[in-house]
């Protein structure tokens, strides 16, 4: 999928009946910000009515925009209306804030009432309806490629009259064509699933245990395939290590996704811990 769905306007996701209420008027769908195409809220000033917020419109968005250090073009952008658009008096002036689902989420949490918990529920909903899409796309190139290497194993096996010795060696060729694999190369593509998470760019992220359940992950995946012969063990640590293929079968499939989710999870621990230090805080000063 290259374009972000508008989520709730897709006949195959019924929004529940929760949420029905809230998406008339705050409805999660593809923005542009920063020049990348994402999930969000085309115009800020929905979600300040749906918060039932008491206080000016202009003045909430510039002191959230303040307090909590959302960053223009990452996190929202300003419209400004075109030439002849303005309507009514000030209209020259009137700022649109596009913001990301993001960002939605954490306002929507901070207002802490049960309006802000309503949305808030219904952005993630959004959210999951629109990975749920995206892993079920498989790429056509991807496709082509795999169902080439099975035309090419099972010409390979109905042509076949060698002996049963010629026949594993044949299959063992096979395979080392297909993952690109040279025999001097084969015992250096193993990784441990640190080296690969800092290969994938998830090395600076706090990642508490994400090492230890990534390597359960992709353990159960092999198992699941049938590419168990893919597994060593470090016999100095004892770490599992995993061929490379096999990891990047793994993380396109479904590793990508489940560690996506747990660095969300993570994310939103870390505001809730935050804002509860922030009322502590509050609480002794007061």
């Amino acid at each position: 999928m290259n374009n972000v769905t508008q989520v709730t306007q897709n006949s195959n996701n019924s929004i529940p009946e929760q949420f029905q209420a809230v998406a008339t008027f705050c409805t999660a769908t593809e923005v542009v910000i920063g020049g990348r195409k994402v999930l969000g809220i085309a115009d800020a000033r929905d979600l300040h009515k749906g918060l039932g917020v008491g206080r000016d419109y202009s003045t909430w968005i510039d002191e959230r925009i303040t307090k909590y250090g959302f960053i223009e073009k990452e996190d929202y952008n300003i419209l400004f209306p075109k030439m002849g658009e303005q309507k009514g008096s000030g209209g020259h002036n009137k700022k649109q804030y596009v913001i990301s689902l993001d960002m939605a989420k954490e306002l929507a949490m901070v207002e802490n009432n049960e309006q802000g918990k309503l949305i808030r529920r219904y952005f993630i909903w959004a959210e999951n309806q629109l990975r749920d899409q995206q892993h079920k796309v498989v790429s056509t190139d991807q496709l082509s490629d795999v169902l080439a290497k099975v035309a090419l194993i099972e010409a390979s096996v109905q042509a076949s009259t060698r002996a049963t010795v010629q026949l594993a060696s044949g299959a063992i060729n096979i395979e080392k064509e297909l993952i690109h694999l040279q025999d001097s190369q084969i015992f250096e593509r193993y990784l441990p699933m640190k080296n690969f998470l800092d290969d994938m760019g998830y090395g600076s992220f706090r990642r508490g245990n994400l090492v230890t359940l990534a390597s359960g992950w992709c353990r159960e995946f092999a198992f699941n395939t049938r590419a168990v012969y893919r597994l060593q063990r470090s016999r100095e640590t004892g770490r599992w290590l995993f061929h490379h293929e096999l990891l990047r079968l793994w993380f396109n499939f479904s590793g990508k996704r489940r560690i996506q989710d747990y660095m969300q999870h993570r994310i939103d621990q870390l505001v809730f811990l935050n804002l509860q230090e922030r009322k502590k805080k509050r609480k002794k000063i007061a």
